[in-house]
Parts: structure tokens; C-alpha cells; sequence
């Protein structure tokens, strides 16, 4: 779904969106979302147009083009494993900010921190059930747990955007960057893994075909591709984890064969769960390191 799509949906649509919700809501189910002792979060970043989308949709469902592509909820090990089937949910919480706030380079430092307040509440939101913070007991509000939320974007993209718009125009100030870094990095420990799906700028813009603004144009993406492509080198250096975030990585080219980097993604994934070797295991999930 892209910007001019998002413009025609109603309040309701934009949050109720099942393949990127803004917050852990069901508004239509009546339901707050929440996930399980133990579950996970995972974050799908990287540069525009580096093929995310398809990867998540693939990830949890599974593909019709690729039947052998199952997708976690409909793993019969992960099932026996759980002692049900697996519950996930997706979230785009920047989804919000691109119709509110246009993509002026005036209001850029404002869209920026929206971005980063909204994954910190977002973040926190889904640890709340597990932390006991909740009191809904007297309302007709329903609970629904996941084992799993996937970020389309989230708080280690945060980074890198805050460096480019800084690096770029100055399009945030020196304290603003300061800020949102601090903001952004205090998250970064909240997700278990982080999958960088990148793509030359040129092949970026190629593929947003004739679309030119503020972000798509070559010489912004330049500047993005840096930070992604450092993560990159960190990653292969660092026998597959960069030394600047605190999130487990996975360095996925996006200009690969689709199903081989969807199979790659489903086993760094699937691994949280059923771990293959003692360093998969990231040991408590995210309701206990938010308390920490």
C-alpha cells in the first residue's frame, strides 16, 4: 500500500489495517492486542523499496507463488510447539504520520519524532498484559494475545533516518538529532531481531518507477544507502552482528532471489522460537526487558 492509497482511507482503515496496524488495536474486534509471556518482536527495516512488504506477507502466511513458503502461522511444528497456532500481528505505525504531516523539509524534525513516539508507544503497549499495568476488567474491552509482532519499520530505522535527515540538508537540527538518537536507541533493545532488506538507491528509485519528492530522489537515497550499507559491512565483519545496535541483525540483499531471502528470513525467525544452536537464544522476552 502506498502514500496515495493510505490518503483515501478513513480514520477507522488507517487503523484497523491488518497488514500494518498503528497501534495494538482491533478496533472493530472491540480488542487490545498484546503479546504472550515470551513473545517476541521482530523489525523489518532498510532502505525504500528494498522489498519488505512482500517478505512480512510472506513471513507470517505463508505465499500462494511459492507453496513450499508455509509461513509461521501455519507451521505444524511451531502449532505442537505453542500447543496452538501461532498469532501474529503486523504494525506500521509511521503509516499515521505520512497523512498528517506532509513531507515538507520544514516539518521533517516533527515527522521524524511522531515516527519514534509512536514505536516507543507502541512498544510499550504490547508489554502492558505481561507487566500487569492493566485494568480493564470493568470495560467490555477484549484481549487478544500474539506471539508475535513484526515492526515494518521501527526504532533501529529510527537511527538511521535521524542520521540521514541530519546528514542531509540539516533537515533536523544538531540538538533535535540528539534527541531522537537518545529516544530511538533506548528502543533498540526492545526487539529481538532486526532484518535490513536493502537495495542500491538507483534500484530503489527504479522501482518507485516515476514518483519524485523530498525522500525519493537519488541524491537523499545516497545519503540513506550509507548508514544501511555500514550496518552491512559491520554485519559481515562481525561474523553477522554490526557493532552499533543493540538488536540481533540479519543482512538481507534485497535485490536476491525472493524466495531464497524468504527462506533465510523464516529460519532466523522460526529460530526464536526453536532455537538450533544455545546462541539463537535470547533468553526473556520483551514484557521483562522493558521492566528491566
Amino acid at each position: 500500500m502506498n502514500d496515495s492509497d493510505l490518503a483515501r482511507l478513513s480514520i477507522l482503515e488507517i487503523f484497523d489495517n491488518p497488514y500494518g496496524r498503528v497501534l495494538p488495536f482491533d478496533i472493530q474486534g472491540n480488542e487490545l492486542i498484546v503479546l504472550r509471556k515470551g513473545g517476541k518482536v521482530v523489525e523489518f527495516m532498510g532502505m525504500v523499496k528494498g522489498g519488505k512488504s512482500k517478505q512480512i506477507k510472506a513471513l507470517k502466511g505463508g505465499s500462494s507463488s511459492y507453496p513450499e513458503l508455509v509461513g509461521l502461522e501455519n507451521d505444524k511444528e511451531l502449532a505442537d510447539l505453542l500447543g496452538r497456532p501461532m498469532k501474529i500481528e503486523i504494525f506500521k505505525p509511521n503509516s499515521l504520520v505520512k497523512i498528517f504531516y506532509e513531507k515538507d523539509e520544514n516539518l521533517r524534525a516533527i515527522f521524524n519524532e511522531a515516527i519514534i513516539h509512536l514505536h516507543g508507544s507502541l512498544i510499550n503497549m504490547l508489554s502492558l498484559y505481561e507487566k500487569g499495568d492493566l485494568g480493564f476488567s470493568k470495560y467490555s474491552l477484549g484481549i487478544r494475545e500474539i506471539d508475535l509482532a513484526i515492526l515494518d519499520r521501527g526504532p533501529n530505522d529510527d537511527v538511521i533516518w535521524t542520521n540521514t535527515l541530519y546528514d542531509y540538508k540539516r533537515l533536523v537540527s544538531e540538538e533535535e538529532r540528539e534527541d531522537h538518537l537518545r529516544m530511538a536507541k533506548n528502543l533498540e533493545k526492545h526487539v529481538d531481531l532486526a532484518i535490513g532488506m536493502n537495495v542500491l538507491p538507483e534500484i530503489a528509485k527504479e522501482r518507485e518507477k516515476d514518483r519524485e519528492g523530498n525522500v525519493m530522489n537519488i541524491p537523499f537515497l545516497r545519503v540513506l544507502y550509507v548508514y544501511y550499507d555500514l550496518l552491512a559491512h559491520e554485519a559481515e565483519e562481525g561474523e553477522g552482528q554490526p557493532v552499533t545496535i543493540q538488536t540481533p541483525y540479519e543482512n538481507i540483499d534485497g535485490t536476491a532471489d525472493f524466495l531464497q531471502n524468504a527462506k533465510r528470513i523464516y529460519r532466523r525467525v522460526r529460530g526464536l522460537y526453536i532455537p538450533q544452536d544455545p546462541e539463537e537464544i535470547r533468553g526473556k522476552g520483551l514484557e521483562t526487558r522493558i521492566a528491566a
